[in-house]
């Protein structure tokens, strides 16, 4: 029965009347009526959750009460990987604390476990150096909940000695929602990672701009106004848009990043400087041509800050999807991010003209010629970041170092 996938129970009856209930339930003496089998049923949809764990880096493990044989054949239907080792709890009563270690690296069904061997399970994987999720709805899970790095009680029929003991509460008692959730929790995290490396990168274009010009003696091109023009596109940028991003289309075919990995590390501060630069060098390029032309100094201004927001759309877009290009992060945007662009260029397209706003920006009316000066600048601006991060990816096929940023 147990081979089925049966769990199987065993009934029996006292035969004995008893006024008053003995200490234990041996000094009972029964009588075997029979065996119940009865079906838990495997949710249609955890056999491609658990494989989508494993293209993930996750490693899944069962930790049960059945018997080994019904575990065996519940981890086939499941596609639990090395499915015909299975250790038992009576195994693990027997060994050390260092032999455990080796077994719960290798082993991933463990049947007729009791609650203290379900702790020392986890502790084990816990002294391995891996980060435990452990899942459990009982009063005797709650030792292992507590210990596990992140204890997840089933919501519905959790006790609340459980629901106590874990970080989390699954609302929705599938093993898929489970996946789900770390799904959403890389997006949030890449999509975090990547706007800070945004704000990094376009504050240097606008720092740089505003310091160079007087400290060079080169037409004043940012005044209070333009950095507040700015501001009103970077904020909207790094909270709405990459917010409502869904994420890269291969975010869960990535390994867990460490445990000990900073937010921060020198290759986000790195690609930063590497993207602000590249945009701080095309407007001085471009402030040093219109001088060299002798075009008007609010023609200069006007045409640099055309290109730096334009630049700056660019670069929201370069950094939306990290292990994708520009034009595919464009195409896959969402209608947030949308209207975020539309409206930044309809304002600039009024500052341009509408007199009292140009007078008010000190700009000037562009001919066609220097308005497409201003485009193709930007343009080449965002090559030159998109080539770079070409460059990084060819590089990172062959070290993958350099791509942890993403």
């Amino acid at each position: 029965m147990a081979e089925t996938g049966l769990k199987v129970l065993a009934v029996a009856r006292g035969t004995e009347n008893i006024k008053t209930l003995p200490k234990t339930q041996d000094e009972i003496n029964y009588k075997f009526l029979g065996l119940i089998g009865f079906v838990d049923p495997v949710r249609p949809t955890v056999a491609s959750a658990i494989s989508l764990c494993y293209k993930a880096g996750i490693k899944v493990t069962m930790v049960t009460g059945d018997y080994p044989e019904t575990a065996k054949y519940v981890s086939r239907e499941i596609g639990l990987n090395n499915f015909e080792n299975v250790v038992t709890g009576q195994e693990i009563s027997e060994m050390s604390e260092i032999d455990l270690r080796k077994i719960v690296a290798t082993t991933s069904i463990f049947a007729r476990i009791m609650p203290e061997e379900k702790l020392r399970i986890v502790n084990a994987l816990k002294a391995n150096g891996e980060v435990v999720a452990m899942t459990g709805d009982g009063v005797n899970d709650a030792p292992a909940l507590k210990s596990a790095n992140i204890g997840i009680a089933l919501g519905k029929r959790s006790t609340d000695v459980a629901k106590e003991a874990s970080s989390l509460i699954l609302l929705e008692e599938d093993f898929s929602s489970l996946v789900e959730t770390i799904k959403l929790g890389r997006r949030i995290y890449n999509n975090l990672k990547r706007a800070i490396m945004y704000i990094l990168a376009i504050h240097v274009p606008i720092a740089g701009v505003a310091l160079i010009s007087p400290l060079f003696h080169l037409p004043l091109i940012l005044f209070p106004l333009h950095i507040v023009f700015l501001e009103l596109i970077i904020d909207p940028s790094s909270s709405i848009a990459f917010e409502t991003t869904e994420g890269d289309k291969d975010l869960m075919l990535k390994p867990p990043r460490k445990l000990n990995q900073p937010f921060l590390n020198t290759n986000v501060l790195f690609f930063s400087l590497v993207q602000g630069t590249i945009i701080l060098l095309g407007c001085i390029t471009l402030i040093l041509l219109t001088r060299y032309l002798n075009l008007a100094e609010n023609t200069s201004r006007t045409i640099t800050f055309i290109t730096l927001v334009i630049s700056n759309i660019g670069l929201m877009f370069v950094n939306l999807n990290g292990s994708e290009n520009m034009w595919n992060s464009i195409t896959r945007s969402t209608d947030t991010v949308k209207l975020i662009v539309l409206g930044t260029v309809i304002l600039l397209i009024a500052t341009l003209y509408i007199p009292s706003l140009r007078s008010l920006f000190l700009f000037s009316g562009l001919k066609f010629n220097e308005v497409f000066i201003s485009l193709l600048s930007a343009f080449l601006i965002i090559s030159c970041i998109e080539l770079f991060e070409l460059i990084v990816r060819k590089m990172g096929n062959k070290n993958g170092d350099l791509l942890n940023i993403w």
